[in-house]
């Protein structure tokens, strides 16, 4: 029966070896069976028996699942018939399939409006793969881009990719997608971004007082992105003899709460509506809510 030597087969694939052959003729029937092949390597033959008087051939098929770690694996076909046992060897070479693998540093940004921000990513081939490797990101927000980037042949290396946040983006966490690829293969890896702010919202957009009388509404602030602060009230736009007083004043860190606006009209104050501008601010940062109060007599 002919010698096999050696054969290369990529993890998750198939590969045959069609140079079995009994060189001799036995006064029978011969059949043929492989062995020593550990878990993860499976071997066919598409005859496992030859017709008297043992001439003819059949092809060894090899399948390397791809969980199989890449090495060298010794297969064992014997052919038995006619009182005569023959051995053949063939060292089967399972090579890790063409792929690279992900990775990102940091793994989440902190970008606040109107800034921008950095993450590395970096790719390591196996030594199957040789192709240039393409790397863009998806999944941002309205008012957030991001810069795309590339790795040279064979595939291993760091790209910078760069997320921009612009003033208009909306303050709150996000999960965007970095994708790369090349050489038939494809590759992810999650981004956390987390865009700081808040918000600030009422549960009246017109508020009616009489002159000499009160009325109350409640302002409502929540922190977004990560955003820690505390947070100060105040008004704008007050038409004379009307004030306006926030229990409480101020928020502690991290600003999350409600505070009641409790308006007071003298008996002098003018009858009319005014639009006037509730604020939060902490820090740099200013939400307004405007709301329109009527003086009634």
């Amino acid at each position: 029966m002919a010698k096999l030597s050696t054969g290369a087969v990529y993890s998750g694939t198939t590969g045959k070896f069609p140079d079995l052959e009994p060189r001799r003729r036995t006064s029978g029937r011969l059949t043929l069976a492989v062995s020593g092949l550990p878990q993860g390597i499976t071997a066919t033959l598409s005859a496992t028996s030859i017709k008297a008087p043992g001439a003819g051939s059949s092809t060894l098929t090899v399948k390397v699942g791809a969980s199989v770690a890449g090495g060298s694996y010794l297969a064992t076909v014997i052919a038995t018939g006619g009182g005569v046992t023959k051995v053949a060897y063939l060292t089967v070479n399972a090579l890790p399939a063409p792929s690279f693998s992900l990775t990102l540093n940091p793994t989440s940004l902190t970008v606040g409006q109107g800034s921008s921000g950095n993450t590395v990513a970096s790719t390591v081939r196996t030594t199957t793969f040789n192709s240039a490797v393409s790397l863009k990101v998806t999944g941002m927000p309205t008012g957030v881009t991001a810069s795309s980037g590339s790795i040279s042949t064979p595939g291993s290396g760091i790209s910078t990719l760069g997320i921009t946040v612009g003033t208009s983006a909306t303050p709150g966490s996000y999960t965007l997608t970095v994708t790369a690829t090349g050489g038939g293969v494809t590759k992810t890896a999650t981004l956390a971004l987390a865009i700081p702010g808040m918000t600030l919202s009422g549960n009246a957009t017109t508020v009616s007082v009489k002159k000499g009388g009160t009325a109350t509404m409640t302002l409502t602030t929540a922190s977004l992105g990560g955003f820690s602060g505390a947070v100060a009230f105040g008004v704008q736009g007050l038409p004379t003899g009307v004030t306006a007083a926030f229990t409480p004043a101020t928020l502690a860190a991290p600003g999350n709460g409600s505070t009641t606006v409790k308006f007071a009209a003298s008996a002098a104050a003018a009858a009319g509506t005014a639009a006037i501008t509730l604020t939060a601010t902490s820090g740099t940062k200013v939400k307004t809510q405007t709301v329109t109060l009527a003086v009634k007599s």
